[in-house]
């Protein structure tokens, strides 16, 4: 059974008990849903993300095409401890329960699960797709190796690789607050430099009250 204790401990508000619904990480109940979809003739659509520090511009076109490759769209999201493999030591922004949570509020997505399958390397073992068996699996540009798709397609029957949707990123997000916040405050109580039109580099002989 593929469950996440993290996303399923919290104690869920009855107002929201209906999105909550759509969150099932067993991956044998969600291969029985698919099975029930398939058999009356609907497509069913397998997307995965980290979708992390909110739902951008890019994730939400990126969402809304996913969807119309088919009738069911299913959105996995990558665990707290694979968002920390794929995007760095302090990442992700937003735990894995939120993130399942906000993606259930999404109404193109059917169903939510999560993926903890990946190797040390970054590898995905693709147990949802040999679980649940879906038609269409899709993909962003650049996001798996080509080795990575061959291993995929042996489990739907069509994948589908899309453009990126949008030049936001929630990485560039992070290094623009960086840059245009924290790093003028950090050259502030270094340098003294806050007022200073020119940055100076820290390995100038120049300095602020030294010019």
């Amino acid at each position: 059974m593929n469950t996440h204790p993290r996303i399923e401990s919290g104690e869920v508000d009855p107002i929201f008990k209906s999105f909550h619904q759509k969150v099932v990480l067993d991956y044998e109940k969600l291969r029985k849903v698919v099975e029930g979809y398939q058999a009356v003739g609907r497509k069913v659509v397998v997307t995965i993300g980290s979708w992390d520090g909110g739902i951008h511009i890019g994730h939400a076109r990126y969402i809304i095409r996913a969807c119309a490759e088919g009738d069911i769209l299913i959105v996995a999201l990558d665990s707290d401890r694979a968002v920390k493999l794929y995007k760095g030591e302090y990442r992700p922004i937003t735990p894995e329960n939120e993130r399942a949570e906000l993606l259930t509020y999404l109404e193109q997505v059917s169903f939510v699960t999560c993926i903890d399958d990946v190797s040390d390397t970054g590898w995905w073992q693709c147990g949802l797709l040999e679980a649940v068996r879906p038609d269409i699996f899709v993909a962003v540009e650049d996001s798996y190796p080509e080795e990575q798709l061959a291993e995929i397609r042996q489990y739907v029957s069509k994948v589908v690789v899309l453009p990126r949707q949008a030049e936001t990123s929630t990485s560039a997000v992070i290094g623009q607050i960086i840059k245009g916040h924290f790093l003028p405050a950090f050259q502030e109580v270094l340098y003294g430099t806050m007022e200073r039109k020119t940055p100076v580099r820290p390995d100038s002989d120049i300095h602020p009250s030294n010019p």
